[in-house]
């Protein structure tokens, strides 16, 4: 329990909000990119767009059109799509694991409680709310230090980017920062309802 319950609030929270478009629009909001883009785009719509293809389990290539009067005009090239697309199939293999220690994490919690093992849980609860804080902070260092998060870009997805990438553009300017500061407080957020939740059955 110790393990899994910290490694699915970490990885559950961060997957789904990198699937949210609040994340994309308070991105574009803030860092004025889509003013650099080149395209009549709104910054609704460009996040919904990112948002449905990562939420989308459809097979289907990324692609955002600007609507140029009979035309309409694709934004992105191939390199930029097939990126894209390694970074939704990493969410899905994210999120299964994720999905496992949820399963997991309800199996142990509710055995140990049918148990009558309360203690056990509390002082389990004693490592996991530290441990879970630590992993969370730890991915966003991930996130904001350049050297990792580019070995782990490379590991994971591994599509060099053109030099005029309009997708490099779009997740330029603050970007992981922002990922970093939405991940740390919904996790800590999640951390403390979790908590809760499971107090009201373990107290004394």
């Amino acid at each position: 329990l110790v393990i899994v319950m910290p490694l699915m609030i970490v990885i559950m929270t961060s997957n789904i909000t990198l699937r949210t478009p609040d994340l994309y629009q308070y991105h574009f909001n803030d860092s004025e990119i889509m003013n650099d883009l080149g395209y009549d785009i709104s910054e609704e719509n460009m996040s919904k767009a990112i948002s449905d293809f990562l939420l989308s389990t459809k097979y289907e290539k990324f692609q955002v059109y600007e609507d140029n009067g009979i035309y309409q005009d694709p934004v992105f090239d191939a390199l930029d799509s097939s990126a894209m697309e390694k970074a939704r199939n990493v969410l899905n293999i994210e999120l299964g694991i994720g999905i496992l220690c949820l399963i997991l994490s309800l199996t142990i919690f509710v055995y140990f409680l049918k148990s009558g093992f309360k203690k056990a849980l509390r002082n389990r609860f004693k490592i996991i709310i530290p441990l879970t804080f630590v992993i969370i902070i730890g991915q966003a260092v991930c996130w904001t230090t350049k050297p990792i998060r580019s070995w782990l870009y490379a590991k994971l997805i591994g599509v060099t980017l053109a030099k005029d990438s309009e997708l490099a553009l779009v997740f330029s300017t603050g970007f992981t920062n922002t990922v970093a500061q939405f991940t740390t407080i919904i996790g800590i957020l999640v951390l403390i309802i979790i908590w809760y939740i499971c107090w009201t059955f373990i107290k004394p």
